[in-house]
């Protein structure tokens, strides 16, 4: 394991909750250890909890802007090849959102869908507990409109164990790895 060597990285919930010291966007930056190029959303300012992609420098890639106006979110076109690109995602959505916000996700999923790459990744923490992975099943109204947005572009959800515990409650997975292949 020591030797894997990741292209992407993505991290969401960059910006610690409750802290007086904001970090520098240079505080995130990894040149000195490792060569990846940096793609950041809500880092600098006071919105949002922050989002970062990071990927490998060897690699070209770069930012596209994505039409569904959802809080936070950051899409990356990456050329694996000459023949080939993909389309990585990260999102970060609050568990406190709006309905709104909530089926803007779906749409921001479904315009990835629809942007025609061929290996397509959306990694972050989605905050959407009680999910029956294994049977892809919530009785939220709002869970189940999220697994149908999935299911109805295809799309496989890769995480099968939890993400989060806290104390005496029930472990959760929270963060997604979503994508075109299996």
């Amino acid at each position: 394991m020591r030797d894997f060597r990741p292209d992407t990285l993505g991290i969401a919930e960059v910006k610690p909750k409750n802290s007086a010291n904001k970090p520098n966007i240079a505080e995130y930056n990894l040149n000195e250890v490792s060569n990846f190029n940096m793609f950041s959303k809500n880092v600098e300012n006071d919105t949002g909890r922050g989002i970062l992609l990071y990927v490998n420098a060897e690699l070209e890639a770069n930012e596209i802007k994505m039409d569904t106006p959802f809080e936070e979110n950051l899409f990356v076109n990456i050329n694996i090849n000459i023949h080939d690109k993909m389309l990585v995602g990260i999102i970060y959505r609050s568990e406190s959102g709006s309905d709104e916000n909530n089926s803007l996700l779906n749409d921001l999923i479904t315009e990835a869908c629809e942007k025609g790459y061929r290996k397509l990744l959306i990694m972050g923490d989605f905050n959407y507990p009680n999910i029956e992975w294994d049977t892809w099943f919530s009785k939220s109204e709002v869970k189940y409109n999220f697994i149908s947005t999935l299911q109805d572009n295809y799309l496989y959800q890769a995480v099968h164990k939890p993400t989060r515990w806290r104390g005496n409650n029930r472990p959760n997975i929270l963060d997604l790895l979503i994508s075109n292949e299996e």
